[in-house]
């Protein structure tokens, strides 16, 4: 959790792997084996929990609202030396935007859509070479495996809010997982919002009011 604590909306958490990649890695995501439907699989929240089977896509038009949780990541990445970012998710591009201007590299992987293409368009204007940044496509619900990617060596990874729009999340876990097995990233810095900050916890079991929402975790489902 951000600082050991949870803050009032917002559940985040970071992974540690001291492993080092000595030299760039090329990575490609590991097939991971079919799940059941979204209404079948718990996710360790309660018996009574009802998720949405079919959440509506969600336009981030302006900067996105999860601060704290980049601010953590970029404060961990200065402490340990990381200079590359792994960005699964990155809305409407402007925390991608900002990675760059604080002179970190970027791999930014993202569903098809006008989020990826409006954080492309940012990264571009920012720097039109090409040379710090990279954007690949990936539907995590959809695809099989993630995109072959050109790691560097010091690198951080971070999804922030995402998990709770996917049907598949362990898709998106294994692949970071993957990440810090094989030391192409030191550093994983999740976030997701806290249900029982938004809702009376002993009247609330879904579906999400928010209709972008497959499923939303309390404190303590999150941390098993």
């Amino acid at each position: 959790h951000e600082n050991g604590r949870r803050s009032c909306c917002e559940l985040g958490g970071y992974i540690l792997d001291k492993s080092l990649a000595a030299s760039p890695v090329e990575l490609v995501g590991k097939d991971l084996p079919c799940e059941e439907p979204v209404a079948a699989q718990r996710f360790f929240l309660p018996r009574d929990y009802v998720q949405s089977a079919q959440p509506t896509d969600y336009v981030d038009d302006m900067c996105a609202g999860q601060a704290p949780v980049y601010g953590l990541a970029l404060s961990a990445a200065r402490q340990l030396g990381l200079r590359h970012v792994v960005e699964v998710g990155g809305g409407g591009g402007e925390w991608s935007k900002l990675l760059l201007e604080q002179g970190l590299s970027l791999s930014l992987l993202d569903r098809e859509g006008p989020n990826f293409e409006n954080a492309t368009a940012q990264l571009h204007e920012l720097d039109p070479s090409g040379g710090s940044w990279e954007a690949l496509s990936w539907d995590i619900d959809a695809d099989v495996g993630a995109p072959r990617l050109h790691m560097r060596p010091a690198s951080l990874a971070i999804a922030a809010d995402v998990l709770e729009h996917l049907r598949r999340p362990r898709e998106l876990l294994g692949f970071l997982g993957l990440l810090l097995r094989h030391g192409a990233a030191q550093l994983v810095v999740l976030s997701t919002p806290d249900r029982d900050a938004y809702y009376d916890w002993r009247y609330h079991r879904g579906p999400p009011t928010n209709l972008a929402h497959v499923r939303e975790w309390s404190a303590p489902e999150f941390e098993r």
